[in-house]
């Protein structure tokens, strides 16, 4: 008979079984076996892990599960749904991803479904309804409505339910639509961008707000000339580059003539005067070959500083603009982390393609031409004017050719192959000549939507009021909201909610029912298309972005260190002003952590390593509160702050947090009711809905859902 055992392990040992690690001294057994001996995939493979931070990837629920095992069937998915409790969460939402699973499970077997959701059962073959230990009826989905009893009745509630949820929302439908229009411009545009800059020379269209626009400012020279302004503080590298170019552009004809001269000296007949022309030719090639040399190292110089001032200008003129965006820009797959990094990275280096290097090339063919020109004028003035007349048809042939060319799809493979070695000679000889100009325009312009687009929420904004005196009263009224990327799953429904000021105020509710979105609209990370968020009565949507995050102390599930002392860590909470070594202290008193932080070897100056990885989940949290402590707020937001830590550091955690509460108003999120007993409001939300609210007391008292939790709990934790 299998036996679960339930074990309080550190962080170190479980790296230590998986073999990340190895013990300096003695050794790991996994059934009496070293595991130095065994094969890591295969031991690895034989381990499941949970950890404090969950890693999940993009894709699909079902795509996420099977990850932990990729030749996992679909019952297989959808028992480890069910073992993890998070099957019904997974059937409530629009795309329901089990669902697809189950439908294909039932294929060719005998299913039997138990289910509460009747809408996810009309199209099985028989439905069988149990009432009180007895079947009351039996037959299809269509038999039992037309029966008009028992099953009839369940399903007429339900969908009873489900209208009046349609009928208050559908006010909102329009809204949502127009509201995530931009959102769709804008992710499906970013990618448009290289696509169309690819297929054609038409603009790529998306304006300042993300919503597709005609963008023809991007095209030809006046798109280079907006590049060129950008590069402005590099003017005096550029002039010494052009005028390096424009010479060395010249030197091309210039050698052509004196090579000319050197086979005039074939035809003279007197040895000494050919050997003087032969020594003044040599020396003046000579010459040539020493300016040009100096003229294109010059050149390459001049153009490669202004050419990597502008890629590091743009690099920061980017990340900023990244900066400034509001969180539902994230929230697309093209701004995913690896996008912008590659953004930043390659677009901003293909950049300077578009300024210095073909500024030179620019001013070395004109350098030739001129050259040219001067030399033949010299040489008979007459032919050369007839030869200018056509000049202008050569040119106009030319653009017309290239225009041809690029808009002509070739579909014969035979011909491909026959133009293939002329196409690939001719590369060869122009790439040499000519920067990747088609590279560096799909990259400026990606750059500069970026620069351009304004953002929906812009903490840098100046604008907004500013408080004088706060006293910390938050409230949500008739707020709904709905994430821009998913704007078909509705998360807050007319949601109303009062938190006083200086009390603590506890929200708790399962999982996916509004509670860390109300976090994130207090903060203003997001807007609800309908209602408002009020502090002290004031619209959070007209405060000054920046002063109202400034007010807030947050602690969330996953704290965010960085691989600095911990002394920067906490610090990190005030960006406004240099804060001190007895702050800093006072802080972490504050925090319950400074007793722990001075026995280490080396104090405040720990490095926490990477996202914190030296510090176990508990110090973690306790230097999170610290920083947040630091910056003496007014309202404090604690976001699930002690769901993943053990018994004893979540004592020290809530210790910190009881102590930090007082004289502030606090928001609190959590699953773990035990630590909220204590607060002044605790508040169920289910389904984006206030459910009931009051004290612990009240609400044990109502025996309603928060009531059920409890027992839920007790139940588990007994």
């Amino acid at each position: 008979m299998p036996l679960v055992i339930r074990i309080m392990l550190e962080s170190t040992v479980i790296q230590l079984i998986h073999r990340f690690y190895d013990p300096d001294s003695g050794c790991v057994l996994l059934d009496g076996q070293d595991i130095k001996t065994l094969d890591v995939a295969w031991l690895r493979s034989h381990i499941g892990i949970v950890s404090q931070e969950s890693a999940l990837f993009t894709g699909s629920i079902e795509e996420n599960i099977r990850f932990g095992k990729p030749d996992a069937t679909d019952d297989e998915v959808i028992a480890a749904a069910k073992m993890a409790n998070a099957h019904d969460f997974i059937m409530e939402l629009p795309d329901r991803m089990v669902q697809d699973a189950l439908d294909r499970a039932k294929e060719g077997r005998t299913t039997i479904v138990i289910a509460h959701r009747l809408s996810t059962i009309r199209n099985v073959d028989t439905i069988i309804v149990i009432d009180k230990g007895e079947v009351i009826e039996c037959g299809t989905h269509n038999e039992l409505m037309k029966k008009n009893g028992q099953y009839n009745e369940f399903v007429t509630a339900q969908q009873q339910a489900e209208t009046n949820d349609e009928k208050d929302e559908s006010d909102d439908e329009e809204h949502l639509t127009s509201n995530n229009k931009s959102h769709y411009d804008l992710q499906h545009a970013t990618s448009m961008i290289s696509i169309k800059s690819k297929i054609s020379n038409k603009s790529i269209n998306i304006d300042a707000e993300g919503v597709v626009v005609n963008n023809s400012r991007y095209c030809r020279w006046p798109f280079i000339f907006k590049i060129l302004r950008l590069n402005l503080p590099e003017l005096h590298w550029i002039i010494i580059g052009s005028i390096a170019s424009l010479i060395f552009g010249g030197i091309t004809p210039l050698f052509a003539l004196f090579i000319s001269n050197v086979y005039e000296l074939f035809a003279e007949q007197d040895l000494n005067k050919a050997n003087i022309q032969t020594r003044n030719l040599a020396l003046f090639i000579f010459c040539i070959g020493i300016v040009g040399a100096l003229c294109q190292f010059l050149s390459s110089v001049a153009f490669a500083k202004s050419g990597e001032a502008l890629t590091m200008r743009m690099r920061m003129m980017s990340f900023g603009s990244m900066l400034r965006q509001e969180m539902s820009w994230f929230d697309c797959e093209e701004n995913s982390v690896g996008a912008l990094v590659t953004q930043l990275s390659s677009d901003t280096s293909n950049f300077k393609g578009l300024s210095g290097l073909r500024i030179g090339v620019i001013f070395n063919a004109l350098g030739a031409i001129i050259c040219t020109l001067t030399i033949v004028f010299i040489s008979g003035w007459k032919l050369s004017l007839v030869l200018l007349l056509f000049t202008p048809l050569i040119v106009f042939s030319g653009i017309v050719q290239g225009q041809r060319l690029s808009n002509t799809k070739r579909n014969s493979t035979g011909s491909t192959k026959e133009t293939s070695w002329i196409e690939k000679g001719g590369m060869f000889i122009s790439t040499a000549m000519i920067p990747d100009y088609t590279k560096g325009k799909i990259s400026a312009m990606r750059i500069l939507t970026l620069n351009n687009r304004r953002s929906q929420i812009d903490p840098s904004n100046t604008n907004g009021t500013i408080l004088n005196n706060i006293v910390g009263y938050i409230e949500f009224q008739q707020v709904k909201f709905a994430y821009p990327s998913r704007p078909e799953l509705r998360i807050l429904k007319s949601l109303n909610l009062c938190a006083s000021a200086n009390q603590t105020t506890a929200l708790v509710g399962r999982s996916g029912s509004g509670k860390s979105t109300c976090a994130a609209l207090v903060l203003r990370l997001y807007d609800p298309y309908r209602g408002a968020v009020l502090l002290d009565g004031h619209d959070v949507r007209s405060l000054n972005i920046s002063w109202l995050r400034s007010q807030f102390g947050l602690v969330q599930q996953e704290p965010v260190l960085f691989n600095l002392s911990i002394r920067d860590n906490i610090a990190y909470g005030v960006n406004t002003r240099t804060v001190t070594q007895e702050e800093i202290e006072e802080a972490a008193r504050k925090a319950n952590v400074h007793d722990m932080i001075i026995s280490l070897p080396q104090g405040y100056d720990t490095l926490c390593g990477f996202k914190g990885n030296q510090m176990s989940g508990g110090q973690k949290q306790r230097i999170a509160i610290a920083r947040a402590l630091i910056r003496q707020p007014k309202l404090l937001l604690f976001d699930e702050a002690t769901s993943a830590l053990d018994v004893c550091s979540e004592k020290l955690v809530q210790d910190a947090l009881n102590r930090t509460r007082n004289g502030r108003t606090c928001l609190t999120i959590t699953h773990r009711l035990s630590t909220i007993r204590d607060s002044e409001q605790i508040v169920v939300i289910d389904r984006g809905r206030v459910k009931e609210s009051g004290t612990h007391n009240d609400l044990m008292c109502h025996k309603g859902a928060y009531y059920k939790l409890n027992m839920i709990q007790e139940r588990n934790d007994g």
